[in-house]
Formats: C-alpha cells, structure tokens, sequence
C-alpha cells in the first residue's frame, strides 16, 4: 500500500512516515509539503541574490545555528543543498560545504560565501575565523590556552605535580596536556616559548 498524497510506502493510515507525522503534529497531512515549498521557493529566490553580505534563513534553526530542508525527497543542510544547486555536486562524498565568512552556524547562507571543501580545509578555515570549539573555546574548557602553553613547557622539565601546582590546575589537567590526549595542537616549541619569556 503507497501513501495516498505522494505515492511512498504507507507507514499508518495510509500515509508515509512524513504525511503521517505532520498529520499527526499539525492536523495536516499536506501542511509539511507548504512548508517544504516555502522553504525550496527561499533557496530559489536566494541564488538570485548577488551580494557579498551574509544573510541568513528566516525560518527554524537548530541549537547549532544551522538550518535543514527537505530537498528530493530527503532531508539535508540548507547550506550544502545551495552549495550543491550553486556550485555542483561535490567531488566525492566526504566534501563539505564550507563558508568562507565563517557565519555558518549563524545560518548565513550566501551562495557566494560557500564552496566544496575537504573535511580539513573546512576545519582550518573553522580555527581561522575561531569558530572552532577546540582549547579555552571549548564549552567543558578548564584549562586556559596560556596555561596550556606553561605546561607544555614546563612539562620538559619538571613532574606533573610540579607541573601542575606551578600553574595552579589538576594533575589530570596537567598529565593529560603533558601527553598530549588535550591540547595536541600547542607544540612543546609553543610552550617553551612561553616559559622562557615568562618572568
């Protein structure tokens, strides 16, 4: 049995698994097909647009800032359906769509801001605009990136306690910093530029 509106598999009631839900939280079987062409009409409308300013999706966002669509029958980052729309299919499937603004988890989706890149190429442009969550940027961050560094350097030369007490955070902080499960991007050159400029 197919659903009754777009012709998938009937998952309840003669509905797909989409039609059934949106059924079931708005009353309206049909309403998530007007919201997917609100949607799909935007992202049409905004790759006309030439400008070099950000702008960003009008409607729901996620806790990250980033924002889906429905798009052929499946659901996906706004951002990298417009890449694709824009820009091609990427070169192989572990391509992101990567924003040179570095306001994607502002939602920006400027098709002009947006590339393929790799998952590396996205991540270094993530450290260049400090978008990233790594060191003292990090949420659970107990350990400040100048401590960081003052271990690092320390760590050459003196115990992890000794370490540790010298720069006022834990042993745990200290041994994991010293052996580089955190805090692996500070090299020890890093940290021992630090400690022989430190007074």
């Amino acid at each position: 049995m197919n659903c009754s509106i777009c012709q998938r598999a009937a998952y309840a009631r003669g509905l797909c698994k989409r039609h059934y839900d949106s059924n079931r939280i708005h009353g309206d079987a049909r309403h998530v097909d007007e919201r997917t062409t609100a949607n799909m009409e935007w992202v049409v409308n905004s790759l006309e647009r030439r400008t070099d300013e950000c702008f960003s999706w009008p409607f729901a966002r996620n806790s990250n800032g980033y924002c889906r669509l429905t798009f052929r029958g499946f659901n996906d980052y706004a951002h990298r359906v417009i890449c694709l729309l824009r820009h091609g299919y990427p070169p192989s499937p572990k391509h992101e769509a990567a924003h040179s603004c570095g306001k994607g988890h502002e939602g920006c989706l400027n098709h002009e801001h947006l590339r393929w890149a790799t998952r590396s190429a996205n991540q270094q442009d993530r450290s260049l605009h400090q978008t990233d969550k790594r060191g003292s940027r990090h949420h659970f961050a107990k350990v400040t990136e100048e401590q960081a560094r003052i271990v690092k350097g320390l760590g050459e030369t003196q115990t992890v306690a000794q370490t540790a007490a010298a720069v006022g955070i834990s042993y745990s902080a200290a041994h994991h910093i010293i052996k580089g499960t955190s805090w692996r991007w500070l090299s020890a050159e890093q940290g021992r530029y630090v400690k022989e400029s430190a007074p």
